[in-house]
């Protein structure tokens, strides 16, 4: 039983890790970017995350719960600096949050 349980979990999650996001356009404001990506089917939300420095180290993290959203505007950003962001797809089976491995990346 639990060895099913494991095998239609791992199924699940690889199918799903390997649906990349893409992101469609970021357009940079006054300490704020607007960042577009494009849907993923079967997915529960969105997770962006953003640094200053490469490797994401210390990077902020914002959750998007909406299946349907392909947009977001990340506010209070320090002007003159440059961001990476990189947008992940999230999913939940049985119970525990798959995210996918390979994400879109951006320098804005």
């Amino acid at each position: 039983m639990i060895l099913t349980f494991f095998l239609i979990y791992q199924v699940a999650v690889e199918e799903f890790r390997h649906s990349g996001v893409i992101i469609q356009s970021v357009k940079a404001g006054k300490n704020k970017a607007e960042v577009r990506w494009s849907k993923v089917e079967g997915t529960e939300g969105y997770v962006i995350q953003y640094a200053v420095r490469s490797g994401f180290r210390g990077a902020k993290e914002i959750t998007v719960k909406s299946s349907t959203a392909t947009a977001k505007t990340l506010r209070k950003l320090t002007g003159k600096k440059t961001y990476d962001i990189r947008v992940k797809a999230y999913r939940i089976v049985e119970g525990r949050t798959a995210k996918q491995t390979s994400s879109a990346f951006f320098l804005a």
